[in-house]
């Protein structure tokens, strides 16, 4: 596979280069084994991907970095075009850990000589409860946001969140994510 780059002007605007990345539909998922052994709990969010990262790529890179990838898509527009982020889920609690510690990991393609920093964080699913107060502001109905503790894997609502954090000693590290349609 190969990009190309060109100069093109609109209107007033100065000559400007640009780069046209051709994308094969096909590769925006990766399955690896049987589907049925995605577990929905070991999925982390990917961000920060090159247009020229497949699924099969990253299905690569993480199973060599973490191990145990069962599953990778890339997200995509409309067009089916990727839009730099996606999801891989994981067969393992220890390989799903790793990469939400991770935080980063830094990927070297030297087939296109491109190097990039990847983000991964916990895939903080939508119909989440909060661990703690599942009956109250952690309800599915809750019109605040759901709250990720990547120390200790669990979601939380803003408040109860707070409590945790202070009542338990450690390194708490809230990921956040606003709930759609709010």
């Amino acid at each position: 596979k190969q990009w190309y780059q060109r100069r093109v002007r609109a209107g007033k605007m100065p000559n400007k280069e640009i780069q046209v990345v051709p994308w094969n539909i096909n590769d925006s998922t990766k399955v690896n084994g049987p589907q049925d052994k995605v577990n929905m709990k070991n999925q982390v969010f990917i961000g920060g991907l090159h247009g020229m990262f497949t699924a099969t790529f990253i299905s690569k890179v993480m199973n060599d970095i973490f191990g145990n990838v069962v599953y990778v898509e890339i997200d995509t527009d409309k067009y089916k075009y990727p839009l730099g982020s996606g999801r891989v889920n994981f067969s393992s609690d220890y390989s799903y850990k790793q990469a939400i510690q991770a935080k980063y990991v830094k990927i070297l393609c030297q087939v296109q000589k491109i190097e990039k920093r990847i983000q991964i964080d916990p895939y903080i699913r939508e119909n989440e409860c909060c661990s703690l107060c599942t009956g109250r502001e952690g309800r599915r109905d809750s019109p605040g946001p759901i709250d990720y503790c990547r120390a200790c894997l669990e979601y939380f609502c803003n408040e109860c969140f707070n409590r945790h954090a202070l009542r338990l000693p450690g390194k708490h590290e809230r990921v956040t994510r606003q709930r759609h349609g709010k």
